[in-house]
């Protein structure tokens, strides 16, 4: 099935991420436009992590996420109210999801991402 437009008009799309590993981390840039205030503007949002199991399924876990200039891993409430909009904002065709759920593990090993399936 076709991705869905995110209900959040300002939420970025899934052809807007721009995905790079380095040093056993995944990177993700993403254009955002922030509205505070009455004020907005457009920002990079950047993250590194790795991914971590939540529950009984792979999740990505930034440890770093920088709007602009600012290191909004240091101001959790913050960090927590961003993963939750770009992760409700991104949603995964029925068969990738699918699958993903099976997976026995994920990993990043020097420049790849493995994902290991449950036998």
């Amino acid at each position: 099935s076709a991705p869905k437009k995110p209900a959040d008009p300002q939420a970025p799309a899934a052809n807007q991420l721009n995905f790079h590993i380095s040093k056993g981390l995944l990177q993700i840039g993403l254009p955002y436009t922030v509205d505070l205030l009455g004020l907005s503007g457009a920002v990079i949002i950047q993250t590194q992590g790795a991914f971590a199991k939540e529950g009984d399924v792979f999740v990505y876990e930034p440890s770093t996420i920088y709007i602009g200039s600012l290191p909004a891993q240091r101001i959790p409430i913050l960090l927590s109210l961003l993963k939750k909009k770009i992760y409700s904002a991104q949603e995964l065709p029925d068969d990738l999801a699918a699958a993903w759920k099976r997976l026995a593990n994920v990993s990043i090993e020097d420049d790849r991402l493995r994902l290991t399936m449950a036998k």
